[in-house]
């Protein structure tokens, strides 16, 4: 199995076969416990891979401008969030007072600036 290493008594897993492992619980196509049973690994063990995982623990970036781009993505991603609630907001009928509507548009573009 080229998705391990043993040294001395302990078995060590590549990145690659701990997302694999995890993917699979996520998807639904099997649960950890078979997973554990399949290929003998602790439940505990699939659970910490998961957190892991769910906190990008599991992957590798190539460079350190690859997390810097990937930052600056997420900044132009959370803006485009505000921006579309803003105008849902606009297109919907209004739930809330108008004057908070306009006073959310003002400081959106006063952040902007």
């Amino acid at each position: 199995m080229g998705d391990l290493f043993i040294m001395g008594k302990r078995r060590i897993f590549k990145d690659d076969f701990k997302k694999e492992i995890v993917e699979t619980v996520l998807s639904g196509n099997m649960s950890g416990a078979q997973l554990s049973r399949k290929y003998s690994i602790s439940p505990i063990l699939i659970s910490n891979w998961g957190k892991a995982y769910l906190n990008g623990e599991l992957f590798e970036f190539s460079s350190p401008e690859d997390i810097t781009r990937l930052k600056l993505k997420i900044k132009e991603l959370e803006w485009l969030v505000r921006e579309l609630t803003i105008k849902s907001r606009f297109l919907k009928k209004p739930e809330i007072p108008f004057e908070q509507t306009m006073k959310d548009l003002l400081n959106y573009w006063r952040e902007m600036v």
